[in-house]
């Protein structure tokens, strides 16, 4: 049995691949912070990412999926040691997604040191970088800390 053809779904597909209803200022910074630059092996590293609209405009946009946020932490070589969505799984659904302007989205975690694969790290220097989930995706700069 055929499966009757969808134009919903060819809509929604073509209105993600072509950004209709995105509204976006290049210019709105996003910052990746952690709560110290040094930790102890074992220790729990909290982290934020922050997404601030610095223009005159709201920023109009859109989640394409129910996460919001990432994580991303890789080692001395640039190597991803840990990534916060490794394993969820998010739902599929277009979110909205509005910022008016001066104000600011915010999400923070605490990782406890261990990779993907759920071992502990090991001491050495590491680089955290964060994106906000919106179309088109918004990654902060790396930051740097160090686990002795």
């Amino acid at each position: 049995m055929k499966k009757p053809f969808s134009w919903i779904s060819v809509f929604l597909a073509l209105m993600m691949l072509s950004g209709f209803g995105v509204k976006q200022q290049a210019k709105s910074p996003i910052s990746i912070s952690t709560a110290k630059s040094a930790y102890s092996l074992g220790e729990t590293v909290k982290m934020s990412v922050k997404y601030t609209n610095i223009s005159s405009e709201a920023i109009s946009t859109y989640y394409p999926s129910g996460q919001k946020f990432e994580f991303i932490v890789k080692d001395e070589n640039r190597k991803e040691v840990w990534r916060w969505s490794r394993g969820k799984m998010f739902i599929m659904s277009i979110q909205p997604f509005e910022l008016e302007p001066g104000k600011s989205v915010s999400y923070s975690y605490s990782w406890r040191q261990k990779d993907n694969e759920g071992k502990f790290v090991p001491a050495g220097k590491y680089y955290l970088t964060g994106e906000i989930s919106i179309a088109p995706r918004v990654r902060s700069q790396e930051k740097a800390f160090t686990v002795k």
